[in-house]
């Protein structure tokens, strides 16, 4: 994925688009794309990442992503994701990732987020249900309605 700074207002939040597939494969296990562009203390800042020209996730995106989310709870940041397409939103909903990395659905969603005390991806804990309002939750049976395996041999 290449991540682009882009300068716009005068507010304290900073923003990054992500263009390509959400991957650090082919990079150094503990390689952060984020932290290069942004430098060391990118975990201390509001950020907001575009996720709408972002074309598929790998694994490698995945756990990256995560430890993204995981850095900016540990400090004193905070991250809100938007605009990711439904193929990447469908990846987090299938491996039960949407709580864990909660996607909004345009800039002005991830701004109030970022700016709200009670942000779920940051310093201040997940909101009540772990996913912010504008990420709708799974339905019961996400896989189809297929009944559950049964113990038959």
């Amino acid at each position: 994925m290449k991540l682009t700074y882009i300068p716009l207002s005068n507010d304290d939040i900073i923003r990054v688009v992500g263009t390509g597939p959400i991957s650090t494969r082919g990079l150094p296990p503990t390689a952060d794309p984020l932290l290069e562009l942004l430098g060391p203390h990118c975990y201390r800042h509001k950020v907001i990442l575009n996720l709408e020209t972002a074309d598929g996730i790998d694994t490698s995106g995945l756990a990256w992503l995560v430890r993204l989310i995981a850095r900016f709870a540990q400090s004193t940041g905070k991250l809100g994701l938007y605009g990711a397409p439904p193929v990447v939103r469908h990846m987090l909903d299938v491996l039960g990732l949407a709580a864990e990395v909660p996607i909004a659905t345009n800039e002005q969603a991830a701004i109030a987020l970022v700016l709200s005390p009670k942000h779920p991806v940051g310093s201040d804990g997940p909101s009540p249900n772990g996913v912010p309002e504008s990420h709708p939750p799974l339905p019961p049976r996400a896989f189809g309605g297929l009944p559950p395996p049964s113990d038959a041999g």
